[in-house]
């Protein structure tokens, strides 16, 4: 943040690219946390509390590409955006993967996953023995000693794994995430990618197809979190739904609102697309298809006769651009010609 503020300063470059080389090794350490972590819970809340340095990385990227109109820093950016929402998914995934595997020694499964129960433990006893007020220093010689010496013998084992069985340790200890350019080769002439990285007061929208790719950003404030929260809430209860004035009126307004942020700005790349969106933070939350393009002038507006974005494309979603490009890319050829559908009916009157 230093360096990027010292850049407004000085406007020199370097001192701005200093700033995303900074938070690419600070991405680097977030991974290398991420696999000594155990449980899902402890990776969540990893995520959950360096999702500001993403988001940070992905500003800087932006600026530099915005400044010198190099398209390295747009992937740059991209890669920033999938790392903060298919880290935790992704690492769950290849670690199930990873152990399916066969010919690997169970007692070598076993090992690593008490040299990394160990690591921890003393990490946390160091950690807690440094708050007091007067840590015990033989304690601590002791503990850290220890916490070499097995980080020592783990790092043994890694390097086993690299050598003896290159699948497993690919799948486990791979922290990359699919590139703009993979995810190119893999898309129909008819589909895009449409992903979102959004925080407090920006919201950053990439658009990739068979051709090209797009980044745009957007400032927002209040006034956007709240019709997304309205618009969520309603979708989400029926019972509102209601078509009377107040209800109708609302649910246009936000929901034009809404479209008029998320992917208005596309739409020039984006006709005649079949979308693959990619939702972050509540986003997820937001049914897209239910978006109103385009607010009724004439006759008298109901639910049912709406501009809805389900009826300018076909929408489908992906957890991430990466999970997205792993489930494709292995896909069996053969396609299983079986169906099942489910058609809502309402007693009441729905429009």
């Amino acid at each position: 943040k230093a360096l990027s503020a010292y850049y407004n300063k000085t406007g020199k470059i370097i001192d701005l690219e200093s700033s995303l080389g900074t938070y690419d090794l600070a991405i680097q350490l977030i991974d290398n946390m991420r696999l000594g972590y155990q449980t899902q819970e402890s990776k969540l809340f990893l995520s959950e509390n360096e999702k500001a340095t993403y988001t940070s990385a992905i500003n800087t990227a932006y600026r530099l590409w915005s400044i010198t109109g190099d398209k390295y820093y747009m992937y740059k950016a991209f890669e920033y955006a999938e790392k903060s929402k298919a880290s935790v998914l992704l690492a769950a995934l290849r670690s199930t993967e990873a152990k399916s595997f066969a010919g690997i020694p169970d007692k070598l499964l076993l090992k690593e996953n008490n040299l990394l129960k160990d690591i921890a433990l003393y990490k946390e006893l160091i950690f807690e023995e440094k708050r007091n007020e007067k840590p015990d220093k033989n304690k601590l010689k002791n503990w850290e000693q220890k916490l070499f010496d097995i980080t020592h013998e783990y790092d043994n084992l890694a390097a086993l794994f690299e050598d003896s069985f290159p699948k497993y340790y690919s799948l486990k200890y791979n922290t990359q995430v699919a590139s703009a350019d993979s995810l190119q080769q893999l898309l129909r002439n008819n589909q895009a990618i449409v992903e979102y990285s959004i925080s407090d007061t920006s919201l950053f929208i990439f658009h990739i197809d068979k051709n090209e790719m797009n980044i745009i950003h957007k400032s927002i404030d209040s006034a956007f979190h709240s019709s997304l929260n309205k618009i969520i809430f309603l979708t989400g209860h029926y019972d509102y739904l209601k078509s009377d004035v107040e209800d109708l009126t609302s649910y246009i307004n936000n929901s034009n609102y809404l479209y008029n942020y998320l992917l208005e700005p596309v739409t020039k790349y984006i006709r005649n697309k079949k979308l693959i969106i990619v939702p972050d933070e509540l986003l997820a939350f937001l049914p897209f298809e239910a978006l109103v393009i385009k607010k009724n002038t004439e006759g008298r507006a109901s639910y049912g006769n709406l501009n809805y974005l389900l009826y300018k494309y076909v929408v489908s979603y992906a957890l991430s651009s990466t999970l997205y490009f792993r489930e494709t890319k292995h896909k069996p050829v053969d396609k299983i010609k079986k169906l099942l559908a489910f058609a809502p009916y309402y007693s009441g009157d729905v429009n």
